[in-house]
């Protein structure tokens, strides 16, 4: 069988510059995606009817009791059912973290707890948002907060994830140093019939209201800005495998070889070549072939051909 040496594939590390702001919708009217958020206040809630009135949805994954000093953490009681029920009626998903944090040594410890307890293992569309709403506890000066935010979304995105601070106008404009975090993605909270306007810039979700309703149980509603699935598979975040990512090619890379032999190795094809007068050894024509279908590995590499099952089969047809 031909050996095709296949390029090796290196993780291009991405920063967050690069996936922040390319991804805004154009058409705010067709195009912007509607979801809800929801915690274990709303136990029970079900799927199938989500699916039929939103794009996504953001599940609590976990807090930090605001007793005491505020430390002790704890998983969302729903977190695990809600999140299976996401994937099995696939509706994009995403988390947030109730937060107590007011530095950062803090806000990181509440992102490894989060990472190391609910998000290793899964997949989310969306991104992981760090809630910083809490009087108890961050009303420490600006400065602490916007500290306690760096170092939760900083520990996460040295895990490959797509992380993002959540809090209303008020909290933004005089408890966080918000213009120091003008690189960090944004869930802007405002009740409001109309689209509100953010002095520190632009934002990725913005919370409308927390009147919407599935069947008789009420829920936060929100609206999405970016496209964040494209993000999160385009670049290989939040537990997606980077498009140029090609973990196991073996059978792949079997299928392509094998159509080398078929198409260029024939016994037929390579009586024809003799008997037209081609000088062409039977090497030199494996190798030129080998060339045109590079192309096809590269598609590949790209992602071009899908991943895992359907990959294969479009290889096979």
């Amino acid at each position: 069988m031909i050996s095709l040496q296949l390029p090796n594939v290196n993780t291009i590390e991405v920063y967050r510059k690069k996936y922040n702001t390319s991804y805004y919708v154009s058409d705010y009217e067709n195009n912007v995606k509607r979801g809800i958020d929801i915690s274990s206040y709303q136990s029970g809630i079900d799927f199938s009817k989500i699916k039929e009135k939103y794009d996504f949805v953001i599940i609590r994954a976990g807090f930090t009791g605001y007793g005491g000093d505020g430390t002790k953490k704890y998983t969302d009681s729903s977190f695990e059912t809600f999140y299976s029920l996401a994937k099995e009626y696939n509706i994009p998903v995403g988390v947030y973290y109730y937060s107590c944090a007011n530095n950062y040594q803090k806000g990181m410890e509440e992102a490894i707890f989060l990472y190391e307890n609910m998000l290793i293992g899964k997949q989310f569309e969306y991104p992981i948002f760090i809630d910083v709403e809490e009087n108890r506890h961050q009303k420490v000066g600006k400065s602490l907060v916007a500290d306690a935010i760096r170092g939760f979304i900083d520990y996460l995105e040295s895990k490959k994830y797509y992380a993002g601070v959540y809090a209303n106008s008020y909290y933004f404009n005089n408890y966080i140093d918000t213009a120091s975090l003008n690189s960090y993605d944004k869930w802007l909270a405002v009740w409001s019939n109309i689209r509100p306007n953010f002095k520190y810039g632009d934002y990725g979700m913005w919370q409308n209201s927390n009147n919407g309703y599935i069947d008789n149980m009420r829920v936060d509603t929100d609206y999405a800005y970016k496209d964040y699935p494209g993000i999160m598979k385009e670049y290989g975040l939040n537990g997606f495998i980077e498009n140029s990512e090609i973990v196991d090619i073996s059978e792949e890379k079997e299928i392509v070889e094998d159509i080398v032999t078929e198409e260029i190795v024939m016994e037929e094809n390579i009586e024809n070549i003799i008997a037209e007068g081609n000088t062409f050894e039977e090497n030199e024509v494996i190798d030129q072939t080998k060339e045109e279908y590079s192309d096809i590995v590269t598609e590949i590499l790209d992602g071009k051909w899908g991943n895992g099952y359907e990959r294969k089969q479009r290889l096979e047809e």
